[in-house]
């Protein structure tokens, strides 16, 4: 009897061992793992064979990192730029630390928008290509109307509803003589120092010491400019001068006029205007200025169109992969002339990106194309991005930079942030923006790095515990009916 029913008992140990093994094999090359980091943030990592990629001459293994958040309560979206100011460069955990420096529950973050590189030269390094916006303060913007329009940013409005779409800054300046005559003009540009044109405007945040530093055409080239072609106006009297906001009027004096220079000091309380094209020229010291910037959507006929005055954070992108629904593909980059066909959009490469499904959720996610401890992970090109994103239930989507800049970082058990996918350079790159998730009641649970191998532990010990317990119930079954 006692026999019997041991044999019992291990054959349904047997049973359940050789289920579990079923799951995940020493010798898979597949893992999934997931978390919930917290009730409405989700993590998940997959590294395996994907169908999606469509070449078919390489090993089609690639790792997935994403975050899936539902909704943003108690959370917060917040972009975060280097140092703080627009130009300069710092890896995305550096970043990161500035922002527990000053108090915040940092528990993920992904980097964002292209930028210009040390090789681009100092003057313009770290530039963001479009436009940054943090806690309602406008740190820059695109360079043209143009590259508004081609190029989507990432936002979250008032409301804390997430927002993919193009956005252009403007600044409407009105201008009162001593004699009393009004002349108005539009600033198209914000805290941009190189392919400027026309009325730019500058804060301090422009750089860590409130210089502005043109981008030089000796230089640089096409996108730099000639001293002699530059005028400064010193506006002072601005109220919070070094945090501008959008749908607030400003008002102040013109302090000083300086010309053929591509470098100015910007003092404490002043802004500061830039004129390319002789458009200021009747302006004079003590005249009195009105500013008021504002942020719009733009309409295919590139006319100015729905106030986005309510949006709080907001973070620029290279491109569409998804919108209204309608995968992005390399006909209708051709036909749209944007963005360029060339290695970024055809060659498989690493990759990040943000998208928004039906329902709202939010999906960050990270390709990697490095070699790991898992295997190599072969990227992926732009349409098999985009066809990714679409797969996740994506209705709207946009890339960020990719290539070595692509990073996550996630909080993990020890309270730290580390780096969850493989950069293709095998070190954190200095970059100039990120997007980082923050928990405002710092109710969080970090990932465990160690439990994605746990499937294959606990596969292998069900394997030797399956083949132990049958081997068992077997000799005691013949010892007992020898007898």
């Amino acid at each position: 009897m006692i026999a019997k029913k041991c044999f019992k008992m291990m054959s349904i140990i047997a049973a359940f061992s050789l289920i579990c093994s079923c799951g995940k094999s020493a010798d898979d090359d597949t893992y999934s793992y997931s978390k919930n980091i917290t009730k409405n943030i989700k993590y998940i990592a997959d590294y395996g064979e994907n169908d999606i990629i469509s070449d078919s001459s390489y090993k089609q293994s690639i790792l997935m990192n994403r975050l899936e958040i539902s909704n943003l309560d108690n959370i917060v979206i917040k972009p975060t730029i280097a140092f703080d100011t627009v130009l300069g460069l710092e890896t995305l955990h550096d970043q990161a630390q500035r922002e527990i420096d000053e108090g915040s529950a940092v528990i993920a973050g992904i980097n964002c928008d292209m930028f210009a590189m040390e090789s681009s030269g100092r003057t313009i390094a770290g530039t963001p290509q479009n436009t940054t916006i943090i806690d309602g303060v406008i740190y820059n913007s695109s360079s043209s109307l143009t590259n508004s329009y081609r190029m989507p940013v990432f936002a979250i409005r008032r409301d804390k509803t997430p927002y993919l779409g193009n956005i252009f800054v403007s600044g409407n300046i009105k201008i009162t003589s001593k004699t009393g005559k009004v002349n108005e003009y539009e600033a198209k540009q914000f805290n941009r120092n190189y392919a400027m044109y026309g009325i730019g405007t500058f804060t301090r945040k422009i750089s860590s010491d409130g210089v502005i530093r043109l981008c030089s055409l000796e230089e640089n080239g096409n996108v730099g400019i000639k001293a002699e072609n530059v005028t400064f106006y010193v506006v002072s009297g601005i109220d919070d001068a070094d945090n501008i906001r959008a749908g607030k009027l400003y008002t102040g004096t013109v302090e000083d006029i300086v010309s053929n220079t591509l470098e100015l000091e910007i003092p404490e309380g002043c802004i500061v205007f830039s004129d390319t094209l002789n458009t200021l020229s009747s302006v004079r010291i003590g005249d009195k200025v009105e500013v008021e910037y504002n942020l719009n959507s733009i309409g295919d006929d590139f006319k100015l169109a729905d106030n986005l005055n309510d949006i709080e954070q907001c973070v620029g992108a290279y491109n569409w992969i998804i919108k209204d629904g309608i995968v992005q593909t390399k006909e209708i980059y051709t036909e749209q002339r944007y963005p360029e066909i060339n290695y970024i959009i055809v060659e498989p490469t690493a990759r990040s990106a943000i998208g928004v499904k039906e329902d709202g959720t939010i999906v960050a996610a990270i390709a990697d194309r490095s070699l790991n401890e898992y295997g190599y992970s072969v990227g992926m090109t732009m349409d098999e991005w985009a066809e990714y994103f679409k797969s996740l239930g994506c209705v709207n989507a946009v890339n960020f930079d990719g290539g070595g800049s692509s990073e996550m970082i996630l909080i993990d058990k020890s309270d730290s942030l580390a780096t969850v996918n493989y950069p293709t350079d095998e070190e954190s790159r200095k970059i100039a923006t990120g997007l980082f998730v923050i928990s405002e009641n710092e109710k969080y649970s970090g990932y465990d790095e160690g439990s994605i191998l746990i499937p294959i532990a606990v596969s292998a010990a069900c394997v030797a515990l399956a083949g132990a317990a049958v081997f068992f119930g077997v000799k005691v079954y013949k010892k007992k009916h020898s007898k």
